[in-house]
């Protein structure tokens, strides 16, 4: 309602074109476990465990994108490059572990459960290197790939983390580790 609210109020004073509102949960809502063993809401909402209670969306609002829906699936390390390509800002892509949603060669990925990665024609569960509920258009090759890449992202951010590279003072990291 106060969404609603601020909208009216924008649109009211002619500002609405100007102006971008985007949301986006960054966890599952509190209560609901990601499975119904662990959750005790799903009885007292009446409702039956469904996966898509425990994702959360994105929204982007702009006048101009009224009524426009994209399905792709992503996860909070897309944010940056979507947000930089919408609005055009320059950022060093080797720097930035996501990908930007819109762009027609990403078929988005998202780490589904513990152990679980979704792909968009795959779920690929990392302890018994297994590929589940594939859909039209799979292929283990690409996928793999796209798997590998991810791997790739998770080691340079553990380094990340361990060199603390982001630090001020870059003099007394070693070369090789740089």
């Amino acid at each position: 309602q106060g969404l609603e609210r601020m909208i009216e109020l924008l649109r009211w004073r002619g500002k609405l074109d100007d102006i971008v509102i985007l949301f986006f949960g960054d966890h599952i809502v509190k209560g609901l476990g990601i499975d119904a063993e662990e959750c005790t809401m799903y009885p007292q909402m009446q409702l039956a465990f469904d996966e898509k209670y425990i994702y959360t969306d994105l929204y982007i609002y702009n006048s101009a994108t009224e009524g426009f829906t994209y399905d792709k699936i992503g996860t909070a390390i897309d944010l940056l490059p979507t947000i930089a390509n919408l609005w055009g800002f320059d950022y060093d892509a080797k720097t930035v572990m996501g990908r930007d949603l819109f762009d027609p060669d990403y078929s988005g990925f998202y780490f589904a459960h513990w152990g679980l990665w979704k792909g968009s024609t795959f779920y690929y569960d990392t302890i018994g290197d297994t590929f589940s509920e594939v859909t039209d258009g799979f292929n283990e090759t690409a996928a793999y790939e796209e798997i590998s890449e991810y791997y790739k992202k998770q080691e340079i951010s553990m380094k990340i983390l361990k060199l603390d590279y982001f630090r001020e003072d870059q003099d007394d990291i070693p070369a090789d580790e740089k």
